[in-house]
């Protein structure tokens, strides 16, 4: 059966997490260390010690670390207890759910699966079967089949309806609504989320909770999607929690959601404070990579590569070395010869490898700027079109004007469209002279030579 508490606190779940159980545990069987001590210095059978001796030394090793140590003693508890004639004892559920516990601690979930189904069997006396069903669920969702996360719904399902009382029913309402995102249940999944939010859970959870609420409302394919309120909930947990907050992962997913909503300031600020403040957390370099594309999509791209660069310093996955390569190189194609563009609002399509901008436009390159109403970068293939009252100042007495033009940095050409005219500037007099016009004029910036196209 399983276990039961006052119905005005029934939401607090979990009172203790299962390692500080089990270290209570030991303490309070701290005569076993004495035995288990004994037993190093004069080896004894398993036979010649109680289950309860055999109980509190395969705690002590638990605590420790020792899991297949722990095991072995549990699994001869277990043994003892069910060769007695009663064939029951008060921890028998624990150590069972222990064992299968031990095999998750060595990443051996099929065992763990086993073990845990057997924890299940015993009915009388026994206070961990919700503790075992859970377990049960959470393996089978490492499986991302229909019919093993179906399976492990059901199995949570199985806690709440035995047991709407027992410790394990805000784990399982939580579980529920993890699987009904992944299985694109939308609606019944913010529903499970926010049942647990409002039932006050312990502060763990409650952070968890929180967390799987901003993925929530960011995740793509959502009809839900809903980035203030991703944002709010990331917030939340650095406010409810200053002193227990995951800082690291928070202020890389508030970041994350800064930016897609492309409040760059915002998540420029928060990914320099995870590469600053946490530099040694796992986040640290994935924070560096995305501050570096951070800085690219907001065209500071001076920044931009210099991040690039120094992630080159740092120990990161060959997964992220390729990535931030790969970005790397197509920053300095598109940018190649320090091509800095500057403009009332951009949008930068990292997928397409495609960034746009509008409104006072302008395009240096060298001793070039163009400037016009709008442009489009296009990475992958190295070229800038640039439309709109396009005027572009190749050298300090050359002016080139047009509606549109095709600039390829790599090859040093344009390709201008519309009305184009070449003005020679004199400098001293501020006056123009028109050289050249036509529908369309190519411009070799390397030759300072022009070809006119009618």
């Amino acid at each position: 059966m399983g276990r039961t508490i006052d119905s005005s606190v029934w939401w607090h779940s979990r009172p203790l997490n299962l390692e500080k159980q089990v270290k209570r545990l030991a303490l309070i069987t701290s005569m076993g260390a004495l035995v288990l001590v004994c037993s190093i210095a004069l080896p004894m059978q398993a036979q010649d010690r109680s289950p309860s001796d055999l109980f509190a030394e395969a705690n002590l090793l638990y605590v420790q670390e020792n899991y297949q140590g722990a095991r072995t003693l549990y699994q001869q508890y277990v043994e003892r207890i069910l060769a007695s004639p009663q064939k029951l004892d008060k921890n028998l559920g624990l150590a069972l759910f222990l064992i299968g516990n031990t095999f998750i601690k060595t990443d051996n979930y099929r065992q763990a699966l086993v073990a845990f189904k057997r924890a299940c069997e015993y009915q009388e006396e026994n206070d961990w079967i919700d503790d075992s069903t859970l377990k049960i669920a959470e393996i089978k969702t490492r499986h991302s089949s229909r019919e093993s996360l179906q399976s492990a719904l059901e199995d949570y399902s199985w806690i709440i309806e035995h047991h709407p009382r027992g410790n394990c029913v805000l784990a399982a309402i939580f579980g529920q609504g993890k699987i009904l995102i992944r299985l694109g249940q939308w609606q019944e999944a913010e529903q499970k989320l926010m049942k647990v939010f409002g039932s006050n859970p312990p502060e763990q959870m409650a952070i968890e909770v929180l967390l799987s609420l901003g993925d929530f409302y960011r995740m793509p394919g959502n009809a839900l999607y809903n980035l203030p309120k991703s944002i709010k909930y990331y917030n939340e947990i650095l406010t409810r929690f200053p002193k227990t907050a995951p800082f690291a992962s928070t202020h890389l997913a508030l970041a994350n959601s800064y930016r897609e909503a492309r409040d760059y300031p915002k998540a420029i600020s928060h990914y320099q404070k995870i590469i600053t403040e946490f530099s040694d957390s796992v986040q640290a370099p994935l924070a560096q990579s995305m501050l570096g594309l951070c800085y690219e999509e907001s065209s500071k791209i001076d920044q931009s590569l210099r991040t690039y660069t120094d992630i080159k310093a740092i120990p990161v996955s060959p997964l992220l070395k390729d990535t931030v390569s790969h970005r790397e190189k197509k920053v300095r194609r598109l940018h190649k010869d320090a091509i800095q563009v500057k403009a009332d609002t951009n949008n930068y399509d990292a997928d397409q490898g495609r960034a746009q901008y509008t409104g006072n436009v302008s395009i240096t390159w060298n001793e070039v700027i163009f400037t016009c109403e709008k442009a489009t970068a296009h990475i992958n293939k190295s070229f800038i079109i640039a439309e709109g009252n396009v005027s572009c100042i190749s050298r300090r007495d050359l002016k080139i004007t047009s509606q549109m033009v095709h600039f390829f940095p790599k090859i040093r050409k344009a390709d201008f469209y519309g009305e184009v005219e070449i003005n020679l500037v004199n400098p001293s007099f501020q006056a123009t002279r028109a050289v050249a016009k036509g529908k369309k004029i190519t411009y070799n910036f390397e030759s300072d030579t022009y070809v006119v196209e009618d």
